[in-house]
C-alpha cells in the first residue's frame, strides 16, 4: 500500500516537472520572439535614422558646371536645329516600319474574312 502511494506521489511529481518543463520552453520561445520582434525594430530605427541623416547633411544639389548652354543664340540655334533633325529622322524611321504594318493587316484581314 505505502509502495503505491509512492509510486502515485512519484508519478505526480514527475508529470508536474514535465509541466513545468513545457512551460518553460513556451516562455523561452515566446521571450526569444519578442526579443528579436525588439531588435529588429531597433535596427529598423537606425535604418531610417540613417536614411535622414544622409539626407540633411547631404542634400542634392545641381552641381553648377557646363550645361551645355551656349552664349550665342546663333550657336544654340543650330544646335537645336541639329538635335531635332536626328529626333526627326529616327522618327521617319519609325513612321516607315508603321506603313509596313498596315499592309500587314490589310493583308491579314484579306487572307482572314
Amino acid at each position: 500500500m505505502w509502495r503505491r502511494i509512492w509510486q502515485n506521489i512519484n508519478h505526480y511529481l514527475v508529470t508536474l516537472k514535465h509541466k513545468k518543463e513545457r512551460n518553460s520552453s513556451k516562455n523561452f520561445h515566446y521571450n526569444l520572439e519578442k526579443s528579436t520582434v525588439k531588435w529588429i525594430g531597433i535596427a529598423a530605427s537606425f535604418v531610417v535614422l540613417f536614411g535622414l541623416a544622409t539626407f540633411y547633411f547631404y542634400p542634392s544639389e545641381p552641381k553648377k558646371e557646363d550645361l551645355g548652354t551656349y552664349d550665342n543664340p546663333e550657336e544654340a540655334f543650330a544646335a537645336t536645329q541639329k538635335a531635332l533633325l536626328m529626333v526627326s529622322e529616327q522618327v521617319n524611321i519609325g513612321m516607315e516600319s508603321v506603313v509596313y504594318l498596315e499592309e500587314y493587316e490589310k493583308t491579314k484581314k484579306t487572307i482572314f474574312k
